[in-house]
C-alpha cells in the first residue's frame, strides 16, 4: 500500500512511525514544508519514505491512503483535495474549524470515499472499559448522573501551534466532547462555558484554561475542564457517577472511593504528554484506518462524531464569549470560528 502523510510535527511523526511499522505499507510519501522536520523524517522513516514537492505532485502518484496531520486551519483544504481525488483519508481532529466545513467534506466524501477522524480515545482500553461500564449500569436502571472529565497538558504548546489550532474548545476539549458522546447516548441540550488566558505565557493567543458544563437530555450533567499547563505532568481523566457506583479512569489518588478501571493501576511517574498516554491507542487507530482504506467494513469515528463534538465546541466558544447558556443541539455557527477574540 502506498500512503501519503501531510505534516511531520509531533503527532504526524508518530503516525508516520506507526505507518512504516505496518507491513501493509510499502511506500510512504511525505509532505512537510519545514526543511529540518522533512530531513529528520526521511532519515527516521527510511527506507520506505520519500518526499513529495507538494500536494499536487503527490496526487499524481498512485496513492491508496492519506493521513493529514497539518495545522488545524489547513485540514479543510487538504482533506477536501484528497477526497476529490478519491483517496481514503484519515485526518487528525478537528476535521475542520466549522460545522459548515465538516458538512461540506461529508458531501465531498459522498459516502463513497472513506473518511476517518482522529479521536484516538475511542481506541483506548480504559475509555472502552468506561463506556462498557456506563452502558451496563444504564441497562440496570442506573444511568450516570454526573460525568467529570479533566485534560491538562504538562506544558503549554508553542505559539506557532496555537496560531493554527483554533480555540481550546476546538483543540483540547474536542476530545472530551467526543468522549461524552461515547459514554452518554442522550444529546446535550445546553452548554455553559468559561475560559481565561491562565496557563499560557504572556502574549499568547487565545484561552489557556476552560471549564464547560453540559446539560444532558436524560437529566445528567457533565463538567469538562482543560488547562494548557500543569506542574504535575500530563493528565487525562474521566469519571462517571451513578446509583450503581462511581467508575473512573485516569489520574486519581489511591484512596479515592471509585471503581478503578485502569489496567494496570496507575503507578510511577505521570505521563509526559498525550503521546505517552495514548501510544497504544494511536497505533490501533492507524491500523484500523489502513484496514478501512483497504476495504474493511468497520465502524470508525467520522463526520457524524466530528459534527457532534464540534457543535459543542462552538456552543462553548459562544458561551465563553458572553452568550450565557447556549443550546447544545442547535449551536453550530456557519462562519469559521476564530481563535478566541
Amino acid at each position: 500500500m502506498n500512503v501519503l502523510i501531510l505534516g511531520l510535527g509531533r503527532i504526524g511523526l508518530l503516525h508516520a512511525r506507526h505507518l512504516v511499522e505496518d507491513p501493509r505499507v510499502e511506500r510512504l510519501l511525505i509532505i512537510e514544508p519545514h526543511a529540518e522536520r522533512r530531513a529528520h523524517g526521511l532519515v527516521a522513516l527510511a527506507p520506505i519514505a520519500e518526499a513529495a514537492v507538494d500536494l499536487s505532485t503527490a496526487l499524481a502518484e498512485d496513492i491508496q491512503a492519506a493521513v493529514v496531520a497539518t495545522p488545524s486551519n489547513l485540514h479543510f483544504e487538504h482533506v477536501g483535495r484528497l477526497l476529490d481525488a478519491g483517496i481514503p483519508t484519515f485526518c487528525e481532529k478537528p476535521l475542520a474549524l466549522s460545522a459548515t466545513e465538516v458538512l461540506t467534506l461529508e458531501r465531498r466524501a459522498n459516502g463513497v470515499v472513506p473518511l476517518m477522524v482522529g479521536f484516538q480515545r475511542r481506541f483506548d482500553d480504559g475509555y472502552r472499559r468506561l463506556a462498557e461500564a456506563c452502558a451496563e449500569v444504564r441497562a440496570r436502571g442506573f444511568p450516570p448522573t454526573l460525568y467529570r472529565m479533566a485534560t491538562a497538558d504538562h506544558a503549554a504548546p508553542e505559539r506557532a501551534f496555537l496560531d493554527g489550532a483554533g480555540s481550546i474548545f476546538h483543540d483540547m476539549l474536542i476530545h472530551d466532547f467526543d468522549v461524552l458522546d461515547l459514554l452518554c447516548p442522550s444529546p446535550v441540550v445546553a452548554v455553559t462555558a468559561r475560559a481565561s488566558a491562565a496557563a499560557l505565557p504572556p502574549g499568547s493567543p487565545g484561552w489557556g484554561t476552560a471549564v464547560v458544563t453540559c446539560e444532558v437530555a436524560d437529566g445528567g450533567l457533565a463538567v469538562l475542564t482543560g488547562t494548557r499547563a500543569t506542574g504535575s505532568g500530563y493528565e487525562v481523566s474521566c469519571q462517571a457517577t451513578s446509583g450503581a457506583g462511581v467508575f473512573g479512569i485516569g489520574t486519581a489518588c489511591d484512596g479515592t472511593p471509585l471503581c478503578h478501571l485502569d489496567a494496570p493501576p496507575i503507578t510511577g511517574p505521570p505521563d509526559h504528554d498525550f503521546i505517552d498516554r495514548f501510544g497504544a491507542a494511536y497505533r490501533r487507530e492507524l491500523a484500523t484506518f489502513l484496514g478501512v482504506a483497504a476495504g474493511d467494513r468497520v465502524a470508525v469515528p467520522g463526520t457524524a462524531e466530528m459534527l457532534r463534538a464540534l457543535t459543542l465546541a462552538e456552543a462553548a466558544v459562544a458561551s465563553a464569549r458572553g452568550a450565557g447558556s447556549v443550546n447544545g443541539e442547535t449551536a453550530s455557527h456557519p462562519q469559521r470560528i476564530g481563535l478566541d477574540g
